[in-house]
């Protein structure tokens, strides 16, 4: 049987422009998390919890301090959360060289009815094939945008002239076909694991 040859990825630098619009968004988003919105949302997700026992058997002297992620439903400390933009920064189906700074601007600094807090935990923190809910919706996006992306090339338009129901509509689909796309990563992950298991006792037969 023929082995698979690995498509090979040609990354391309950013241009000027999109290094420099980078720089803006990130000086804005550093400027907003001293915001009140931001300090507003983690006080809505804060939840308080009786000391913890110590080792010692005796009650540690502060009450615990959760925040309660928006996806899951379940407490974190707050170095394992992030207050997340429920609608991205620069929308999906539009490319950093189409957005303007000051739609971005104003996705950034945005009311608290689009601010979430979700768990942010560290890969390498988290059991195998398993991502925080911020990662998932990260992921998520990207897979999303990289659609639009397709799709604007196939059909020679940019994200501004695709119509607001037209990207509903696509955005909705797009939010399926990751579904899928997740079901299938996860169905591999699963089979590579019994490959390895069973090798594994074949190993120990020996």
């Amino acid at each position: 049987m023929a082995k698979k040859t690995k498509k090979k990825i040609v990354k391309t630098l950013p241009t000027p422009d999109i290094v420099k619009k980078r720089m803006i968004i990130s000086a804005i988003r550093r400027s907003f998390r001293l915001s009140s919105e931001i300090q507003e949302c983690l006080k809505r997700a804060r939840v308080e919890l009786p000391p913890k026992t110590l080792k010692d058997g005796s009650t540690g002297a502060k009450n615990q301090i959760r925040y309660k992620c928006a996806w899951c439903g379940e407490l974190f400390q707050q170095k394992n959360v992030q207050v997340d933009h429920k609608e991205t920064m620069i929308l999906l189906h539009e490319s950093e060289e189409e957005a303007d700074y000051n739609s971005i601007g104003n996705r950034v600094w945005c009311d608290l009815d689009n601010l979430q807090v979700l768990c942010s935990t560290k890969l390498k923190d988290l059991p195998k094939g398993t991502r925080s809910c911020h990662g998932s919706k990260s992921i998520m996006e990207m897979f999303i945008r990289a659609r639009f992306a397709e799709y604007k090339i196939e059909n020679g338009v940019s994200g501004k002239n695709i119509p607001d129901g037209e990207v509903k509509k696509m955005t909705l689909i797009y939010e399926e076909m990751y579904k899928v796309y997740v079901e299938e990563k996860k169905r591999e992950l699963e089979a590579k694991e019994e490959r390895k298991r069973l090798k594994s006792l074949k190993t120990k037969k020996k």
